[in-house]
């Protein structure tokens, strides 16, 4: 009776091994179950280049006005670092992100477009890190805003709420690898606030494991699969 807990896990450590290339292929590849369009008619115009909105990637401070009641207090210098995760934007009323991405690229592609970024990624985690200065007085945080191509073209042969012949603007970050990490190019910037605020605006990244890195639909199922199997031969091993 003591080998049915042990035989049970390698009996799950085979299943995922082998059902790792179908069912993941078929959640990922299969767009058929899904609302969209099969077709981008690009109108072959260059990248246009946008932006993101700002998003907060640090904590809030107050750099005080006065060191002592004699004497002006100093600049503070500010920092923020973590990973944050930047995704596709479009005008088109779907949740059919992740193949909007694959739809742009693999269009792009035939026609041999050399991209901003190495992918049309949906979905993209990457490392954030900035130093800023605050003079005596001020209180705020660091802020990003993430660059983004864009590309336009009709939708055709559309099923679901997506009209025929839509024309779709798909715009995705502009990333790249650097040694170890993954970076999205933008515009770092200062925002001030009240310094009563600042207790309302805690570092984002607080919790985090520091770890950059690229998500998107093009990560595969196998490899996935492969993840999970090692974490269960991690626990038979215990």
């Amino acid at each position: 009776m003591k080998l049915t807990q042990p035989f049970n896990c390698w009996m799950i450590l085979a299943t995922l091994l082998s059902c790792g290339q179908s069912t993941f292929a078929e959640y990922t590849e299969d767009p058929s179950k899904q609302e969209g369009c099969t077709i981008f008619d690009w109108n072959h115009e260059p990248a246009m280049m946008s932006a993101q909105n700002l998003s907060r990637i640090g904590a809030a401070h107050y750099c005080p006005l006065h060191s002592n009641e004699t004497f002006q207090g100093a600049n503070c210098t500010i920092t923020a670092y973590g990973d944050q995760m930047f995704t596709l934007s479009d005008n088109v009323t779907s949740t059919y992100r992740a193949s909007w991405a694959n739809l742009v690229e693999r269009t792009l592609s035939a026609e041999n477009v050399t991209m901003p970024a190495p992918h049309f990624n949906d979905t993209i985690i990457a490392t954030v890190e900035q130093t800023r200065i605050l003079q005596p007085g001020q209180a705020g945080y660091i802020a990003f805003s993430a660059a983004t191509f864009c590309y336009e073209g009709a939708l055709r042969n559309c099923t679901g709420k997506v009209k025929e012949g839509t024309i779709g603007r798909f715009c995705a970050p502009i990333w790249s690898q650097r040694r170890d990490h993954t970076v999205v190019s933008g515009n770092y910037s200062v925002v001030t606030i009240d310094k009563d605020q600042v207790s309302s605006y805690p570092d984002p990244f607080k919790s985090q494991s520091r770890s950059g890195g690229v998500w998107s639909s093009e990560i595969r199922g196998d490899m996935l699969a492969t993840g999970l199997a090692v974490s269960l031969f991690a626990v038979l091993l215990v």
